[in-house]
């Protein structure tokens, strides 16, 4: 006669996980949002010819994206840098859009 397998079960154990051990703290200052005093915006080359060279994205789209961009940091009164390159020359005025 062949002897049945004994079958070893074990209830749920209830375990209490001290987090302050797993989760790492915030940094110091984390709490701190992005305002217009301690930001600013950097927007570098958005001219007509500068984008020609994205490949990886739709143009009209990253246009659209940088207007809305532009726009929002109006309304907040974010401080911000616009940048061209061969304005004059070969890369043309900055989007007028932006």
């Amino acid at each position: 006669m062949a002897t049945k397998p004994e079958q070893i079960t074990a209830a749920p154990q209830e375990t209490k996980a001290d987090l302050s051990k797993t989760t790492p703290a915030a940094p110091k200052g984390a709490a701190d949002l992005l305002t217009p005093q301690n930001s600013v915006l950097l927007m570098i080359d958005y001219q007509p010819q500068m984008a020609f060279g994205v490949q990886s994205h739709d143009r009209g789209l990253m246009l659209k994206n940088v207007v809305a961009l532009a726009k929002a940091a109006r309304a907040f009164n974010v401080p911000t840098i616009l940048t061209t390159v061969a304005s004059q020359t070969f890369s043309g005025p900055l989007w007028p859009d932006v």
